[in-house]
């Protein structure tokens, strides 16, 4: 008989009740807490972790902001297939657009937004996601998923390698131009990768706990920041050691968590903001001291998709900051911490870039890229240029350096300020026709002449100046000699040719005083006399090719030139045979001939005696 199934024992009721009521307080603790921290290893600008050997650069830059308006969008660039990752390049004064749907990046003229080229950087639809640029190679750096890191040539656009370290999908770039290294964020793993930029080679994982999301080099305190996700504090990496040294709690006025996205660098104050994903809020970092000192409020908060960014204009000294869910930049004056304007843009504004040479600032906008251009004062004009020095006075065959120096009424100059030089006279020679300074060659004529220059700027010219240089008849230096024969160019063996030399000095005439040295090439015949500037070589026995040479010397400087005359032999003689003289060949024929008869005679006579 079967035996029955004992009947399950059943809990009450009410401890089922007890024990759910314990897990959602349980998880309702769990949530109030947060997510774990990262370890703080310290503040940003404790001694210890600031090596003497990288100095922090102080802050720069003048706040114009008091008579500066926040701007207005001047131009709207299409990019059919979305706007990606900017970036721009100021050794060739372009601004790069990564394809927000395709593996292409397109460059831009940032003065004119002409099209200047397009590049494909992955043969799949894999857009790049980051960029970040080596201004001393004019290389550029965009991470591509399923790739790693695509590095490529600005000018020419070309590509230049890839690299990945092994499980790194790299989220943001950084470039470290002091050391030349590039810091890659790693979204899936808990390390950020530090690449050699020249090489390509990765120097160093950086241990920072956690998969990252955005990252900044602040050269003002010589730092890496990182931001993690949300509500995680920001990581500080030293890079001079490439380790985490501090973390940054999100300490923040709302109650609300924060995820921390873009960042960008205040160069003025010092300050780094930190624009936050699904948040109206901006986050201030002291750098130096390593925390949060404040917050500020955007307008209108972040969409739900793509992260925000900001960007400083170091013409006004304003914050620019993102705000997709309204398709507005909002504007935010550092000087008293509040955002007080917002300029319209095409829909989903996301990243920056900010050209410091034309101050205009370039935001990715779905499928455009708005320039924005704020308001400052006029332009500097060109008043005047200088020349130093005003005179020079310069022996025959010396040098003399002159500099060009552009006024600008009071105002500093841009760099693009062009000169061209000239001579009046051309008593002299120039080493170069442009660029700020020239080296001025005398010539061998003394006299006076003037080096001129001409200014020009923004396509203004007519600024000129001009300094006068008086050309001594300086010490004369020995230039060259040349080497004059007679008519005659063959001779025969035993005969004579006449030769001179002239030699030739920078400054004027050659004084008296001049040595010369005669010999020939092979060592064949005579010379009368040995030196002086005039000999008579009389030819030895040998018929050929002779080269005949003088040296001059005088003052220290030794000048040569060298002369050839073809050698027939003498009028009645043979050359003979086996290059011999005369009869002399034959003779040495015929004493052969009779050797070798006599030897055969001897070897014949004593092979007959051994046969008997």
């Amino acid at each position: 008989m079967r035996a029955s199934r004992a009947s399950p024992v059943r809990a009450p009721s009410t401890l089922w009740w007890g024990l759910l009521v314990l897990a959602v307080l349980a998880l309702l603790v769990m949530a109030s807490a947060g997510p774990p921290e990262l370890p703080e290893f310290g503040k940003v600008g404790q001694a210890d972790t600031k090596p003497a050997q990288r100095d922090a650069v102080p802050p720069t830059g003048t706040r114009d902001s008091a008579s500066a308006g926040p701007g207005t969008v001047v131009e709207t660039i299409p990019v059919p297939a979305g706007a990606g990752p900017l970036a721009y390049v100021p050794g060739t004064n372009e601004i790069l657009v990564g394809d927000g749907t395709t593996g292409n990046v397109t460059a831009y003229n940032a003065s004119t937004y002409a099209l200047v080229g397009n590049l494909t950087l992955d043969s799949t639809t894999n857009g790049p996601g980051s960029m970040a640029v080596d201004p001393a190679l004019d290389e550029l750096f965009a991470t591509v998923y399923g790739i790693g890191v695509v590095a490529f040539n600005a000018s020419p656009l070309g590509l230049n390698g890839s690299f990945n370290s092994s499980g790194d999908v790299p989220s943001n770039l950084a470039f470290d131009p002091e050391a030349g290294d590039l810091f890659m964020a790693n979204g899936a793993m808990n390390n950020t990768t530090v690449v050699q930029a020249a090489s390509h080679d990765v120097i160093a994982q950086v241990a920072v706990g956690l998969p990252g999301s955005s990252l900044l080099y602040d050269p003002l305190v010589d730092r890496v920041f990182e931001t993690f996700g949300e509500n995680y504090p920001i990581g500080v990496i030293d890079p001079v050691n490439d380790s985490l040294v501090a973390t940054v709690p999100l300490n923040n006025s709302s109650s609300a968590w924060l995820y921390p996205a873009g960042m960008t660098l205040d160069s003025q104050n010092g300050y780094v903001y930190v624009a936050c994903f699904e948040s109206p809020t901006v986050l201030v970092l002291d750098a130096a001291a390593g925390e949060i000192v404040g917050d500020i409020t955007v307008p209108e908060p972040p969409a739900y998709v793509g992260s925000p960014d900001v960007v400083y204009d170091s013409w006004n000294g304003y914050v620019y900051a993102s705000e997709r869910a309204q398709n507005y930049v909002a504007v935010i004056n550092p000087a008293n911490g509040s955002a007080f304007a917002s300029i319209h843009v095409s829909a989903f504004p996301n990243g920056f870039a900010f050209d410091p040479a034309n101050g205009t600032i370039f935001v990715e906008a779905g499928n455009y890229v708005n320039v924005i251009a704020t308001a400052r004062p006029p332009p500097p004009s060109l008043t005047g240029v200088s020349v130093t020095p005003v005179a020079a006075d310069i022996d025959s065959g010396a040098s003399d350096q002159f500099n060009a120096t552009a006024a600008c009424g009071g105002s500093t100059c841009p760099p693009t300020v062009a000169f061209t030089w000239s001579l009046s006279n051309g008593l002299g020679s120039l080493n170069a026709t442009s660029g700020s300074s020239v080296t001025f060659l005398a010539g061998r004529d003394p006299g006076i002449d003037e080096v001129n220059v001409s200014a020009s700027l923004n396509g203004s010219t007519g600024v000129t100046a001009s300094a006068n240089v008086t050309i001594r008849a300086g010490t004369p230096i020995l230039a060259l000699i040349s080497v004059s024969i007679s008519s005659v160019e063959s001779v025969s063996a035993g005969g004579s040719v006449a030769l001179s030399a002239t030699p030739r000095c920078s400054g004027g005439s050659c004084p008296a005083g001049v040595e010369y040295g005669w010999s020939s090439n092979p060592v064949d015949g005579s010379f009368n006399p040995t030196t002086g500037a005039t000999t008579m070589f009389t030819v030895g026995s040998v018929a050929g090719s002779l080269e005949l040479t003088v040296e001059a010397s005088w003052n220290g400087s030794t000048v040569s030139n060298s002369t050839s005359i073809t050698v027939s032999a003498a009028p009645g003689t043979s050359a003979g045979v086996l290059g011999l003289p005369g009869s002399d060949g034959y003779y040495l024929i015929g004493g052969l001939a009779v050797a070798a008869v006599a030897g055969v005679a001897a070897f014949l006579m004593i092979r007959r005696r051994k046969l008997k």
